[in-house]
């Protein structure tokens, strides 16, 4: 094996990302472990899911309203100053909730429930 293949950057550039993130990602998952908001990543991945296919009920594109309603998700949870889970789990559902609702009344809500 030619060590030039490890200063490839099609091997560089994966290698540098997938290090960081095993570096970083332990450490936020003990924070929000010990913090008792584990159910956060799920929560805010279904608010963004509604997001998206609530943009896409109005016409606007998917990625902008997937940000923007897991920011405003994050900020009302932020603004609620409360610990735990409760507030995570009622995002939670009102997310897949919405997300379902609103594909189910898209031309394309099959696609996007998917």
């Amino acid at each position: 094996m030619s060590l030039e293949l490890l200063v490839d950057p099609l091997f560089r550039v994966p290698f540098a990302t997938g290090l960081a993130l095993a570096i970083v990602l332990p450490l936020v998952g003990c924070y929000i472990r010990l913090r008792e908001e584990w159910l956060a990543a799920l929560a805010l991945a279904q608010t963004a899911a509604f997001g998206a296919v609530a943009g896409s009920f109005i016409g606007a594109p998917l990625v902008p309203g997937a940000l923007s309603a897991a920011a405003l998700a994050s900020l009302v949870k932020g603004w609620l100053q409360r610990p735990g889970n409760d507030s995570y789990a009622l995002l939670l559902l009102l997310g897949w909730s919405g997300t379902l609702l609103a594909a189910a009344n898209v031309a394309r809500g099959e696609d996007l429930g998917h």
